[in-house]
């Protein structure tokens, strides 16, 4: 198995179980080896993230083995660990850090009032804008999301900042705000690239979207053991990044609302609501992408006392869970989304509707992923 490969590290579970991470100098795998019948399986860490998942192997005389999650996390983490201390991976780890920084900060240029008024849902998926509205040559880079009272701080009154020449995310980065915000928000700002880039590098998913290409083009940058920021200066044509991108801008936008929402699966998302006092006010559909890989109807809910419920029912089979999924929320959290992403202009329900549950959906995957690379991403790590 060794296919000029190594093995980093290992960690025995019991007398029929080891865990292995094997490494061709680039995006790792893990290695299954089931001792009693001496069998290797190998994986990609992606299969870590379902949280409820079981391995189950043949130990001696045929009889089968379980080991739940929980029984695996930890020897991942102490394994990761030991992987992340090389100084190419946290060379590469940090400038993949910037290039996914740079992604979801990247500026849309508005120049016509008109426009600014009914936004394109390209523009509405920014974080940035950079408005010339105003004529004469003149911007400004205007922050299109909600901001905390430190972040409007960091901005000296009035959250905007001339243009100074250039309306490009490394012009918008040269003011100095993107630092800021980093600085009084490092969980907003700075931990989403980080956690996302730390994903990519070992193999995890993109927001259940495979990262394999997108790995090998970051792991590419390192090759001969020294990292290229030049190998790093343009992103790949390769559309699951751009929408990576978006997930992460929609995740950080509505960032500060999601402790508001939570989030359930139950068998039949109208019966449950029903018996809960809710009513039902409207319906729509989601096509495939909105809120995960098949089409979805989506009902909303009000129980008539300031609390919206959003059921969500999958039009097939996915595995991204099982029964149907329910979001509750505030309406007054509800309706500052809409207002936070119509920017002055026209409010979108289905817009608003989907990048906020898809935010919450992102900061489930965030927090999974945050799991196994906390050991070596946070403070002390």
């Amino acid at each position: 198995m060794d296919e000029k490969g190594i093995i980093v590290c290992a960690e025995e579970i019991d007398e029929g179980l080891e865990l292995q991470l094997w490494t061709r100098g680039k995006t790792p795998r893990l290695v299954i080896v089931n001792r009693a019948k001496n069998t290797r399986k190998m994986s990609p860490l992606s299969w870590l993230e379902g949280e409820e998942r079981k391995l189950s192997l043949k130990g001696a005389g045929g009889k089968p083995v379980h080991y739940p999650m929980e029984v695996l996390e930890e020897p991942v983490r102490r394994m990761l660990y030991r992987f992340a201390q090389n100084p190419v991976f946290k060379g590469l780890l940090w400038h993949s850090v910037l290039f996914l920084s740079d992604l979801f900060h990247a500026p849309r240029s508005v120049f016509d009032k008109s426009e600014m008024a009914l936004l394109p849902e390209g523009k509405r998926r920014c974080l940035w804008l950079a408005d010339f509205t105003d004529g004469g040559g003149k911007g400004f880079f205007r922050p299109f999301f909600p901001l905390s009272e430190a972040e409007i701080a960091v901005f000296g009154g009035e959250p905007s900042i001339p243009i100074p020449g250039g309306k490009s995310v490394a012009d918008l980065k040269k003011t100095g705000i993107t630092r800021k915000l980093a600085s009084v928000c490092p969980e907003r700002w700075y931990e989403t690239p980080q956690t996302a880039a730390a994903a990519v590098l070992l193999g995890f998913s993109m927001f259940f979207e495979e990262s394999g290409d997108f790995s090998s083009f970051l792991w590419k940058a390192a090759e001969g053991g020294m990292v290229s920021r030049k190998a790093l200066s343009e992103s790949p044509a390769d559309p699951s990044i751009s929408r990576f991108a978006v997930k992460m801008a929609g995740y950080v936008r509505h960032w500060a609302a999601l402790d508001s929402i939570s989030m359930e699966t139950v068998l039949d998302s109208y019966d449950a609501m029903k018996e809960r006092g809710f009513a039902r006010k409207r319906r729509m559909q989601f096509p495939v992408g909105a809120l995960g890989n098949v089409e979805y109807t989506v009902t909303l809910y009000s129980d008539g006392e300031g609390t919206l419920a959003v059921g969500c029912v999958p039009a097939q089979a996915t595995d991204r869970h099982r029964g149907e999924r329910v979001f509750t929320l505030p309406e007054e959290v509800y309706d500052q989304a809409l207002r936070d992403d119509a920017f002055g202009g026209a409010e979108d329900d289905f817009f608003t509707l989907s990048t906020l549950l898809q935010a919450k959906l992102y900061e489930g995957w965030h927090r999974r992923i945050r799991r196994f690379t906390d050991v070596f991403l946070s403070p002390g790590g």
